[in-house]
């Protein structure tokens, strides 16, 4: 048992050291980010019974689609495990709210946030789909920065600022994406 457990531990340190090993390179050129990229994480939400919000994470997914003179983001949010762990909360118990009620809550506020971004929005169950698309040299001019690695099957976008929700959460400073 110990010897697996070693060995499994030497599998977890390898494997980190080979995606942080990653020979990355600044974009320069718009041929270097065509095609299609998809990536997600989950992002976690830490509790904060002052503000009603529980202890909880948010998955998110981004695809990026490019062509030589378009690019589109695709970004789709899932708040399921957020509305269900508040529900949880001995709080909302307390008020009766329902599930339907706080998506609805949720839905407006970021969609009053998102307004001024040009992202397109929709909804479907519990999660935010926006997409945001423009001409393809504006891409990699904007003030983020996009790397991709040496194998040219990954990029890595870096924030200029970090993305959060607003919920307190860990917020997004980059995101790696692979080839499709």
């Amino acid at each position: 048992m110990k010897r697996q457990f070693i060995a499994f531990v030497v599998f977890l340190i390898c494997f980190t050291a080979a995606i942080g090993a990653q020979d990355w390179r600044i974009i320069s050129s718009i041929s270097d980010l065509e095609g299609r990229w998809e990536g997600s994480f989950n992002m976690d939400v830490p509790a904060s019974p002052g503000d009603f919000i529980p202890k909880s994470s948010i998955n998110f997914k981004m695809n990026l689609f490019c062509t030589s003179s378009n690019y589109m983001f695709e970004i789709s949010i899932d708040f399921e495990k957020l509305l269900d762990d508040f529900l949880d909360m001995p709080e909302a118990k307390g008020i009766g709210v329902t599930k339907e009620l706080l998506w609805m809550v949720l839905v407006s506020a970021i969609e009053d946030q998102t307004k001024s971004s040009g992202f397109n929005f929709s909804t479907d169950g519990y999660t935010i789909n926006m997409n945001l698309s423009g001409d393809s040299s504006d891409l990699i001019s904007d003030s983020d920065e996009y790397f991709i690695n040496e194998s040219r099957n990954m990029i890595r976008i870096v924030f200029n600022e970090k993305m959060t929700l607003g919920l307190g959460d860990e917020g997004i400073s980059e995101i790696i994406l692979n080839k499709r």
